[in-house]
């Protein structure tokens, strides 16, 4: 698979493999999504909400770092990256690693984590807490970008996890989060109540999607890359947010 402004250095094959585990399909079709998506000559939607995830360990590098060029090429066009963060808390290795998610680690996409509300309190704004099954923690493939040291090193500051469960200067994610339970489907005609960061993912999407449009209604282009707006308006304490403290995962 190559894209028409691909050098040959550049071009992949679905399939390749690394210490003999072949490509995943789920992780094959999401190449060739963001890839097809990123050669498109004409207008893109301005935010596109992703429910996919696979452990850092089970992706070869050398697709993660083609992933991320081509988020980053969105990014670059107007496009923001929404995705979920996973639904598998920590998610720990034999050795008590925590495993990452890609491409929730990936610094070009918005990683969106899961909250909830206590068992017997009224749903109300700033009354969420943290969702067990949300995942979150930090990359061991990407670095930590700079739009998120200032804020993560306040949180590592205090954090009482051991750093050998972790690698403390990896990209940490997920970088906000939403309701995600207590979301209604209809399924053979029956409604059924779902959660997972899959919800709170398209939840945030829609958000952006309704600053993008009072951005493009006076004349000013859609926000494309979040990440370091979203990091630099949270520590410049807005309003906006409602710090996350309590739960686990």
């Amino acid at each position: 698979m190559s894209r028409a402004d691909s050098t040959s250095s550049r071009a992949f094959s679905i399939g390749t493999t690394r210490d003999g585990c072949s490509l995943t399909r789920g992780l094959a079709l999401h190449v060739k999504w963001v890839v097809d998506v990123s050669a498109t000559s004409g207008p893109v939607p301005s935010v596109f909400s992703i429910s996919y995830q696979d452990y850092e360990d089970t992706c070869p590098a050398a697709f993660m770092d083609r992933l991320n060029t081509e988020f980053a090429a969105l990014a670059m066009r107007g496009t923001t990256l929404v995705t979920g963060s996973g639904d598998w808390g920590t998610g720990c290795d034999k050795a008590d690693h925590y495993r990452a998610d890609f491409p929730s680690s990936s610094p070009f996409v918005v990683s969106t984590g899961a909250t909830t509300f206590p068992a017997g309190s009224a749903a109300a704004m700033g009354k969420e807490v943290g969702v067990a099954f949300s995942s979150g923690g930090f990359s061991r493939h990407f670095p930590m970008p700079s739009y998120q040291r200032k804020g993560v090193g306040k949180y590592l500051a205090g954090c009482q996890v051991p750093r050998s469960n972790f690698n403390a200067s990896g990209r940490g994610f997920p970088d906000v989060a939403a309701v995600g339970v207590g979301f209604q489907i209809v399924v053979n005609r029956k409604v059924i109540p779902v959660g997972g960061t899959s919800a709170a993912s398209p939840t945030f999407g829609a958000i952006l999607s309704l600053i993008n449009s009072a951005r493009l209604s006076r004349g000013k282009q859609t926000i494309g890359w979040a990440n370091p707006l979203l990091h630099a308006a949270a520590e410049a304490g807005s309003a906006s947010y409602h710090d996350i403290t309590q739960g686990n995962n």
